[in-house]
């Protein structure tokens, strides 16, 4: 049975009433997301110096009257001291004039004759500027106008394209796509003592913080999965089989529910803005591969030779029409076809996630993906040639995050339409 291409899930302002499609007959869940495939200073102030010319003196019975300067350098009779001799003329500290000594202001210039001469500013070394971003999109240079040089692409931020490589063979891109002005999805990977642990979120792209759930969800998740792995405070020691896989089922029931308390945990104006996202996560330990999922963000395992597998399953209305027999083609004509079931965040119907596992005996890739890849290649065999192609074209010494950025850039060149995450284990077998 084809499986549906669904979107990218997106809320809308309540939940969708149970009753059927008027066009197609299908009924339609209680608790639904739909998704809507199309959404996708003041200058600076001038000082200027007082005009010149003589300032008068306070007036004193003993002091004498001040003829008014005539030339900008004219010495002036020093006020009567009581003694014989003179004192030696001084330098105005602000115009350098010679003025007798004694005097309490410049009669050049009016500046006040107290303090020391002002010394001169240090000259400051610009700093540096920053290196130039590459452009995300053709590696070229981003220009001061935030504009690609090469391909004339707008630079896209951190947020908009990121990717993660914690080894060779380990690695991910996570991008905003074509036509959407924001990159709601996310991702976070790592290894620790020789296991592997990825989550993939994708945020409803109908709530404003979507972006920061979906980023929240990710690290909660995988600093609880890291709990797991050697070393850590509940690090797992069952031997291979059933315990240990209960083991990583235990700790990404605990993963899921702390990404969705990270869901929550967002501040928001509205209650109506609440963000919510789907979820995926694997771990990898030896040759076990458990994984869990809410929502459409998928998981596949493609080996170099063989068929692949797709080892999530949907949360979707489109998936539950499938499973009834429904044909694809109605399925995926249908208004709802791009609604999800189950997800994070609030109102969510049903938290715990599916789980599944496999025993990688053969080399191959673990894929985690958003339906912003897989809505262009669904099917498990067409991923498979897809990476195998993918890895080919890259050549030999690509890295996962090579081959990941590669199946972006295709899903980039199909149109877009949509955020597109990839992320890829490479397994010995």
């Amino acid at each position: 049975m084809s499986e549906p291409t669904t979107g990218d899930a997106q809320r809308p302002a309540g939940q969708v009433p149970a009753e059927g499609l008027p066009e197609s007959g299908l009924p339609v869940p209680e608790h639904v997301k739909i998704t809507d495939p199309d959404e996708p200073g003041a200058p600076a102030e001038t000082r200027t110096s007082p005009e010149a010319g003589p300032v008068d003196e306070p007036e004193s019975p003993a002091a004498p009257a001040v003829e008014p300067a005539s030339e900008a350098t004219r010495a002036v009779e020093p006020e009567s001291t009581g003694e014989s001799e003179s004192e030696p003329d001084v330098a105005c500290p602000s115009c350098g004039a010679q003025v007798a000594a004694g005097s309490k202001f410049c009669e050049v210039c009016g500046s006040p004759m107290t303090g020391a001469a002002p010394e001169p500013e240090p000259v400051v070394a610009a700093a540096a500027a920053p290196p130039a971003r590459p452009c995300a999109r053709c590696g070229g240079r981003v220009a001061a106008d935030g504009y690609c040089e090469e391909c004339g692409a707008p630079a896209m931020s951190e947020r908009d394209h990121f990717e993660v490589s914690p080894s060779a063979t380990v690695g991910g891109v996570c991008d905003r796509g074509i036509t959407h002005a924001r990159n709601e999805d996310a991702m976070a990977l790592d290894i620790v003592g020789g296991v592997t642990m990825i989550v993939v979120c994708d945020g409803v792209s109908t709530a404003p913080l979507s972006d920061q759930a979906s980023l929240a969800a990710c690290a909660a998740a995988l600093a609880t999965l890291a709990e797991g792995a050697p070393g850590g405070p509940r690090e797992v020691t069952e031997p291979p089989g059933g315990a240990r896989t209960s083991a990583w089922g235990v700790l990404h029931d605990d993963a899921a529910a702390r990404a969705n308390e990270a869901v929550l945990a967002v501040p928001v104006e509205q209650p109506s803005d609440a963000p919510s996202c789907t979820y995926v996560a694997a771990v990898v330990h030896d040759q076990r591969v458990v994984v869990a999922s809410v929502g459409d963000s998928r998981a596949y395992w493609l080996p170099d030779e063989g068929r692949g597998v797709r080892l999530t399953i949907d949360d979707s209305w489109a998936q539950e029409m499938l499973e009834l027999g429904v044909p694809a083609s109605r399925v995926e004509s249908s208004p709802h076809a791009h609604a999800i079931t189950r997800w994070l965040g609030p109102d969510a119907p049903e938290l715990k996630p599916r789980t599944d596992t496999l025993m990688a005996t053969t080399p191959g890739w673990l894929l985690l993906c958003s339906d912003g890849l897989w809505n262009y290649c669904a099917e498990a065999d067409d991923l498979g040639e897809l990476v195998r192609s993918t890895v080919a074209a890259a050549g030999e010494g690509a890295i996962a995050t090579d081959v990941a950025g590669a199946l972006v850039s295709w899903a980039n060149d199909q149109g877009g339409r949509d955020n597109i995450t990839a992320v890829l284990a490479r397994l010995p077998g």
